[in-house]
C-alpha cells in the first residue's frame, strides 16, 4: 500500500471515530508528515464525501447521538513517515552517527581546501607587495654594493658604494647620498677614486655637492694622461668641495632624447610612456611565472623589530625574458607601451645571455611584510667592457667578470618629505671658466715652471756624479715626476733638453744645460728646442 493511501485511510478512520481534525493533524506532524501532505489528504476526503452524499437518493434516519467522551487519535496503525526521494532516500538505512561523522569530515576538508586555494602562494605575495610599491607616493632606500674583478698579471677592479635615497614619486624628486671607493690596476696603469656627497633632483634639474677625497690616475704608456693632475685635483677639492653644482638641466628631457635616438617612435609625452607604474603592474604577474620566478625556501623572521617573511627566490632570466617578449605585444595593444622597439633590445639581451648559461640564473633573498617589500639582497655579475688600447700596447684584461652583491632596504613608506633645490649654486660652465681663468692659468704655469726647475736641478746632480746627462732618465726622482706629468726629455753626454706642455695648447716650458726654465719651443732632441718665444704685442 502506498504511503498516501495509508495517510488517507488513517485520517478517514479517525474522523469516523469522532477524532477532531486538529488532533489527527498534530499526531501526523509528530511522526514527520508535512502540512502540505496532510492538507491534501483532508481535501481528498472532503471531495470524496461530497460525491458520496450526491449518490444517496434518500436520506437514512440517523439515531439520536449520545454524549461520548472526546475521542483520541489511534496510536496503533499510525502511518509511517513518508520516504523522501533523492539522497535522503539513499541514506535512510545508514546510521545517522556515521552520516554525521562523514559530513563533518567533508566539511573540514572543504574548509581546508578553501583556505589552501584562496591563500596566495609566496610568489603571489611577493608580486603583490611589488605591485604595492608602484603605488607609493614616497619611500626611502638604503643601499650597499660591493664587488671585485680580477684579471691577469695582478690586474683588478674593486668598487664599494653605499648611501641612501629619499624619493618623492609624485613631484618627482629625490635626494641621493653617495660614498664611492673605486680602485683599479692593469697593464695600462692605475686608478684610484674616493669621494662622497649628495645628488639632488628637483624640477627636472640635477645638482651635486661632493667632497673629493682622492682622485689619481697613473698611466704606464705615453699615449695616456691623467684626467686631472694632482695639482688640479687639489685645486678642485680646495675651491669646490661642499659647494652645490648644477650638473644637468632638464634631466628627463636629456634622457628622453637619448632614448628616442635608440628607439624610433618613442614619445615621451604620451600617457602610455609616462604611466610606468601601470606598465610594471601589468607585467609583473605575466613575467614572473613559476618557471621564471620560484620561491625555494621561506621562513618567518624579525626585521627592524617587525614581523616579516624571508624568501629565497630563484630567478631564471631566460624564462623571464621569454615571458617579457610574449607580453610586449599585449602592452602595445593596450596602449601601455608607446613603442615596440624595446622588443629588439630584449631579444639582443636574450641572445647574449643564452651564450653564457652562468648568467641565466641567480638567487635573490627578499624580505616582505603585510604590505611592502622591505629588503632585497641580490648577486651582481657584469661583463666588463673590453678596453680598446693603443695599437702598440698589449692589454691582457679581457673577458673579466665583475662579481659582487648588493643590498637594498626600503623604509618610510608614504612618509612626507620635501626636496629643496639649492639656493646658491654654480654651473658646470662656471666651473670650467674657473679652471680656464687667468688666476688658475697663472697657478698652473707656476707649477709647471717649478717642475722644469726641479728637473734642471736633478740634471746637474746626475752630471756631477757621472760626468754625463745620459742617465738622467733613470734617476729615481725623474721616475716619480714622469708618473704624474708628460715630460719630453732628450739626453746626450754633454747636452739635454726638457719640455713640458703648459695650460694652453702649443705652449711649452723648457730648459737645457745652459738655459734656465722659461717659455719656449718644445724639445725635439738634446740640442734642439727651447728657443725663446717673443711675446705678442
Amino acid at each position: 500500500m502506498s504511503s498516501s493511501n495509508q495517510l488517507i485511510n488513517y485520517i478517514k478512520e479517525n474522523l469516523n471515530n469522532g477524532v477532531a481534525k486538529e488532533e489527527i493533524k498534530s499526531a501526523l506532524l509528530d511522526v514527520g508528515w508535512s502540512e502540505s501532505d496532510i492538507g491534501e489528504a483532508f481535501s481528498f476526503l472532503i471531495i470524496q464525501r461530497g460525491r458520496e452524499k450526491e449518490q444517496e437518493t434518500q436520506p437514512q434516519p440517523q439515531p439520536q447521538p449520545q454524549p461520548q467522551p472526546q475521542a483520541q487519535p489511534q496510536t496503533e496503525g499510525l502511518p509511517e513517515e513518508p520516504a523522501k526521494e533523492g539522497i535522503l532516500e539513499k541514506l535512510s538505512s545508514v546510521n545517522l552517527k556515521v552520516v554525521g561523522v562523514v559530513l563533518g569530515v567533508l566539511l573540514l576538508l572543504g574548509v581546508f581546501l578553501f583556505f589552501i586555494m584562496r591563500s596566495p602562494s609566496p610568489e603571489e605575495r611577493i608580486i603583490e607587495r611589488a605591485s604595492n610599491m608602484m603605488e607609493l607616493n614616497s619611500y626611502g632606500v638604503d643601499y650597499n654594493i660591493n664587488g671585485k674583478a680580477e684579471g691577469d698579471e695582478g690586474s683588478f677592479l674593486s668598487l664599494s658604494t653605499k648611501g641612501s635615497m629619499d624619493v618623492d614619486r609624485l613631484a618627482p624628486a629625490f635626494l641621493l647620498s653617495v660614498n664611492l671607493d673605486v680602485q683599479g690596476r692593469d697593464e695600462l696603469g692605475e686608478t684610484s677614486l674616493k669621494t662622497g656627497g649628495v645628488l639632488t633632483y628637483k624640477e627636472d634639474d640635477l645638482y651635486g655637492n661632493f667632497d673629493l677625497f682622492e682622485l689619481e690616475e697613473k698611466w704606464n704608456h705615453e699615449n695616456h694622461s691623467s684626467f686631472l693632475s694632482p695639482q688640479e685635483t687639489d685645486f678642485l677639492a680646495r675651491e669646490f668641495s661642499g659647494k652645490d653644482i648644477l650638473l644637468l638641466e632638464n634631466l628627463m628631457q636629456e634622457v628622453n632624447e637619448a632614448i628616442a635616438e635608440e628607439m624610433d617612435g618613442y614619445d615621451a609625452s604620451s600617457v602610455a610612456t609616462q604611466d610606468i607604474a601601470q606598465g610594471i603592474n601589468y607585467l609583473l604577474p605575466k613575467v614572473l611565472t613559476e618557471e621564471a620566478f620560484k620561491v625555494i625556501a621561506s621562513e618567518d623572521v624579525q626585521l627592524n623589530g617587525k614581523d616579516a617573511e624571508k624568501h629565497t627566490v630563484r630567478v631564471n632570466y631566460l624564462e623571464l625574458l621569454d615571458n617579457l617578449l610574449f607580453s610586449i605585444s599585449d602592452l602595445s595593444e593596450e596602449g601601455i607601451l608607446a613603442t615596440d622597439d624595446i622588443r629588439i633590445k630584449i631579444e639582443e639581451l636574450r641572445v647574449a645571455m643564452e651564450e653564457d648559461p652562468e648568467e641565466a640564473e641567480a638567487e635573490y633573498e627578499i624580505w616582505i611584510d603585510e604590505e611592502y617589500i622591505l629588503k632585497v639582497e641580490f648577486p651582481i655579475r657584469v661583463d666588463l667592457l673590453k678596453y680598446d688600447p693603443p695599437d702598440n700596447v698589449e692589454h691582457e684584461m679581457e673577458d673579466v667578470i665583475f662579481y659582487g652583491e648588493g643590498v637594498i632596504s626600503f623604509r618610510d613608506f608614504n612618509k612626507e618629505f620635501d626636496v629643496e633645490k639649492p639656493d646658491d649654486f654654480i654651473t658646470i660652465e662656471e666651473l670650467m671658466e674657473v679652471l680656464l681663468s687667468d688666476a688658475y692659468k697663472e697657478a698652473e704655469e707656476a707649477r709647471i715652471m717649478s717642475i722644469v726647475s726641479q728637473i734642471k736641478s736633478i740634471a746637474e746632480v746626475v752630471f756631477s756624479q757621472d760626468s754625463s746627462y745620459e742617465n738622467l732618465h733613470q734617476f729615481p726622482e725623474m721616475e716619480d715626476i714622469k708618473e704624474h706629468y708628460e715630460v719630453d726629455l732628450y739626453t746626450e753626454q754633454y747636452n739635454y733638453c726638457v719640455s713640458i706642455e703648459g695650460v694652453e695648447e702649443g705652449e711649452f716650458f723648457c730648459a737645457t744645460e745652459d738655459i734656465s726654465p722659461r717659455k719656449g719651443t718644445p724639445c725635439t732632441s738634446a740640442r734642439e728646442g727651447c728657443e725663446e718665444i717673443e711675446p705678442e704685442d
